[in-house]
């Protein structure tokens, strides 16, 4: 079940109705998908060689079905089917984000959902079934996470001011030539044990790059790492979605980032 809201801080109060409703989608996608999870699925790849299953498409369209019945003048974009309807206000959802590991029965999997309001993301949420791992942001709320029925704790970002002294993660392998190039990093054999925006979100990493990845891979994470403390832009230091980058730090050291990766012959 999803946390209750609890007091103010929990949501700015005039996204707390869409906070809730973020809550109820991904609990129906969620729901979905870990049936899926638990029994086994066939994947099939896609034109650009990416894994889908039924699971993907068939929680993208729960998800897609009650934003249409609840927010029908909501616009939408799925991984899956793409974008539909138009406005001021858009949901971004990937119904299910780490489908490599969904398909090998490794829980690192969850549904993201974005709520953006006149192009700026107002609301994100995490939810990972087969952990029960649960993280949430609204604008002007706190970035939030809850495990199971543990407590619901604040998510603050690192204090580190130093490039030299930080701790680095990428969502999967693309741009690993850049990253190894200007800063030294490659990517650990065993991956992350959580979203690598989650863990600068958490204060375990101080800098997060995704280097391929479309608006549903990045969206839910933007109020999330920025409630938390910490700063998003694309790669090349603006705020669109629509790049393929993403680099969230801890906003301490986001402009020296830019900068390194600016120096960086063939970035």
């Amino acid at each position: 079940m999803p946390p209750e809201l609890g007091p103010p801080e929990f949501g700015a109060a005039d996204l707390a109705d869409d906070l809730a409703l973020a809550h109820r989608l991904a609990d129906e996608g969620g729901a979905i998908a870990l049936d899926y999870f638990t029994r086994g699925v066939e994947v099939r790849r896609k034109d650009d060689g990416s894994p889908v299953s039924d699971a993907d498409e068939q929680s993208e369209g729960a998800i897609r079905a009650i934003v249409r019945a609840v927010r029908p003048d909501d616009a939408f974009l799925g991984e899956e089917r793409g974008a539909s309807g138009s406005g001021t206000r858009r949901w971004i959802v990937d119904a299910i984000d780490g489908t490599y590991a969904f398909v090998r029965a490794n829980p690192k999997w969850a549904v993201l959902l974005a709520l953006e309001i006149d192009g700026e993301v107002a609301l994100g949420l995490t939810w990972s079934p087969a952990r029960d791992l649960r993280c949430w942001a609204t604008r002007g709320g706190g970035a939030w996470r809850r495990t199971g029925d543990g407590p619901t704790t604040r998510l603050h970002v690192s204090s580190t001011t130093e490039l030299a002294d930080a701790t680095f993660g990428m969502l999967g392998t693309h741009g690993s030539d850049l990253m190894r190039n200007a800063f030294g990093v490659t990517y650990p054999a065993r991956g992350y044990p959580d979203h690598p925006a989650l863990l600068v979100a958490d204060g375990t990493h101080d800098v997060s790059m995704h280097l391929a990845g479309g608006p549903w891979d990045h969206a839910a994470m933007v109020p999330i790492v920025e409630e938390a403390g910490g700063r998003f832009t694309d790669l090349a230091g603006g705020r669109r979605l629509d790049t393929e980058t993403a680099v969230f730090t801890n906003g301490l050291l986001h402009d020296a980032v830019l900068a390194r990766v600016a120096a960086t012959p063939g970035s």
